[in-house]
């Protein structure tokens, strides 16, 4: 599937009379393609479906998070955005899987969560601001479970309140590939400078 518009394609909806979806995302960013794929029956499949239309906005960002671990990462359901227009947060992250979610503001976009190391006693924490001052980030290694609010959020962007560290950094987009690691565990975290700009997070051990 091909959109076309300027504007992200989300919630998608179906309505099955033979068949049904196998897989597919749950957004298409504007001037995008998309595979969805389903299954039928009787050698043939037949269905109807639908997706809302979103308002075409200043800022965006996608965030990829690909989790490259033997064991799941996990969200509480707590995290925090200021988006207009925004993908549920995946709850949970399986091992070699991919996750995105799209979200995007008029005026700016700040956003912070965390997922769990499932087996361990460590999180990893994001947040991001997208705004007319650029595209910056900020990721730490912190215990787990942890708070994912506003405070939390600025205290994290704020890097005049701590200095980096191996587990704990904060860049603008204009710095390229940022790499945190605590024990045994890394994250590669990039984001780019385009105007509707991806987050892409890595999630690994050595």
């Amino acid at each position: 599937m091909t959109n076309f518009l300027d504007s992200v394609l989300t919630d998608p909806q179906y309505y099955f009379w033979v068949g049904s979806k196998n897989s597919g995302p749950s957004y298409v960013d504007g001037s995008f393609s998309e595979v969805f794929s389903f299954n039928g029956e009787f050698d043939y499949c037949s269905f109807l479906c639908s997706f809302a239309i979103s308002r075409v906005l200043r800022f965006s960002c996608i965030v990829q998070i690909a989790n490259c671990l033997s064991v799941p990462l996990s969200n509480r359901k707590i995290w925090c955005c200021n988006s207009e227009d925004n993908n549920v947060l995946p709850l949970e992250i399986l091992p070699l899987h991919r996750e995105s979610l799209f979200v995007s503001g008029e005026t700016n976009l700040e956003a912070i969560f965390s997922y769990g190391i499932i087996s361990t006693d460590l999180a990893l924490v994001i947040a991001l601001k997208v705004g007319s001052g650029g595209k910056s980030f900020a990721a730490a290694f912190v215990p787990s479970p942890t708070v994912t609010g506003k405070k939390e959020l600025e205290a994290l962007m704020d890097g005049n309140q701590w200095k980096s560290q191996d587990y704990r950094k904060n860049s603008n987009a204009s710095e390229g590939m940022q790499l945190i690691g605590i024990r045994n565990i890394r994250a590669e975290i990039l984001t780019t400078e385009e105007e509707k700009s991806v987050l892409k997070i890595r999630i690994f051990a050595v």
